[in-house]
């Protein structure tokens, strides 16, 4: 059996005391990470770090927190950390060498390297099929640089590789609304130009138009 980036289909989710702008709520686990996820996004990433950090101590949720965390220690330039983060949610007697992989992965992206990232998101995605979170970052890195294809299929496998109603899962089906809608913009505008021929010669992009033009 699997170890999936997720809970037990009969666990509650925790309600979490939340502490913000001097005020104490209740929040569930999913509510929590999903207010991680929007810092994450908005390239918020000390706020989003302490999220996610805080979230990896929950057990039984696999490592969506993990991964986020790691992510976010190497968008600030910290590697060491982002490294032992996905050592201790990743371990390799579970999920063989996607902790290297992601690491490589993160570094390759605070450094620009968008095709390598591309790549190396989409080894993972293939190689770790009970992992949804990289699905969902694939997913939405590619419509960050303005690919229209792959994010609701990404989005779709991020969604049904998580438990129902799982952190991931309900991310990945909000954004797939999203990404359906501009995959269905972006064919209604391609229908016309098809009866044209194209003339115009490649040329020389960087690369972020590089990976949206890959499929």
């Amino acid at each position: 059996m699997s170890t999936h980036d997720s809970t037990a289909l009969h666990e509650e989710s925790p309600t979490l005391t939340v502490k913000h702008n001097g005020r104490v709520g209740q929040m569930t686990y999913q509510e929590v990470f999903a207010e991680g996820h929007r810092l994450w996004l908005a390239h918020h990433y000390p706020q989003a770090r302490m999220v996610f950090s805080h979230l990896a101590g929950i057990t039984h949720r696999g490592p969506k927190a993990h991964i986020l965390w790691a992510h976010c220690c190497a968008m600030m330039e910290d590697y060491s950390e982002c490294s032992r983060v996905l050592a201790e949610g990743l371990p390799s007697s579970q999920y063989g060498n996607a902790a290297i992989d992601l690491h490589d992965t993160f570094v390759m992206w605070r450094c620009g390297m968008w095709l390598d990232v591309k790549k190396g998101l989409e080894k993972i995605v293939a190689e770790h099929q009970e992992l949804p979170t990289p699905c969902l970052i694939l997913g939405e890195f590619l419509m960050q640089v303005g690919n229209t294809i792959r994010p609701p299929e990404l989005l779709e496998q991020a969604r049904d590789r998580d438990i129902p109603n799982g952190a991931v899962a309900m991310i990945a089906s909000e954004k797939l609304v999203e990404a359906q809608k501009l995959a269905s913009e972006k064919a209604a505008k391609v229908k016309p130009s098809t009866r044209q021929k194209r003339t115009a010669s490649p040329t020389t992009a960087d690369p972020r138009t590089s990976a949206r033009q890959q499929e």
